[in-house]
């Protein structure tokens, strides 16, 4: 149940957001943008390295060398990248728990008070922090192949480990990202459809 809400500023920021072609471009765009960089490494230089390693594998450009110029570009960037993703004991909980009470809020606002601007908000953001999660915990398992390149570990085998985690982001990136794309199209429409005149 809508539950009334005092008007004032709240109804002032209340855009209609869900009619507007500007937050529908706003929002496909990020969820494409997204999917073009892993931790800030350029999708480019990680399918270049699985091609590489993937035909060395194959045996289609003789034997594999021992260090592929692909393989270590990509630890490379890996190394420059991940450590901007680490959390310490205290940013990491305090992160956590303000995008805990941010979704909260907009849900509240959104769903409880149907401010349609909060609605659209906690589709675009929640989301996002569910992604932020998942890069924060893949560049912790990246951040071990690494530990484990510099201790010795063959860079192609290094390079295979840390695409083999590369590819289980992406493929739950494309899923979270459909899920968003679907409930947000869905929930826009039926807000349309109950809101003939945008009021």
């Amino acid at each position: 149940m809508i539950v009334p809400f005092p008007s004032g500023f709240l109804e002032l920021v209340d855009t209609r957001p869900f009619i507007s072609l500007w937050f529908w471009l706003w929002f496909i765009t990020l969820w494409a943008w997204s999917g073009r960089y892993v931790l800030g490494v350029p999708s480019e230089t990680i399918q270049r390295a699985d091609r590489a390693l993937r035909a060395a594998k194959a045996g289609k450009t003789g034997p594999e060398p021992a260090e592929l110029p692909e393989a270590a570009l990509l630890l490379d960037f890996l190394s420059l990248h991940v450590p901007h993703w680490r959390a310490g004991e205290r940013e990491g909980p305090i992160m956590l728990g303000l995008g805990a009470f941010a979704g909260a809020s907009l849900f509240v606002l959104g769903f409880r008070f149907g401010i349609s601007t909060a609605q659209a908000l906690f589709f675009l953001t929640v989301p996002f922090m569910i992604l932020s999660v998942m890069r924060a915990r893949l560049a912790a398992r990246l951040e071990v192949i690494l530990d484990q390149a510099a201790r010795g570990m063959a860079v192609n085998d290094a390079a295979r480990a840390a695409l083999r985690q590369i590819g289980v982001h992406r493929t739950l990136l494309t899923i979270l990202s459909l899920l968003s794309v679907v409930v947000t199209s869905i929930w826009g429409t039926l807000w349309v459809l109950t809101h003939p005149s945008g009021l």
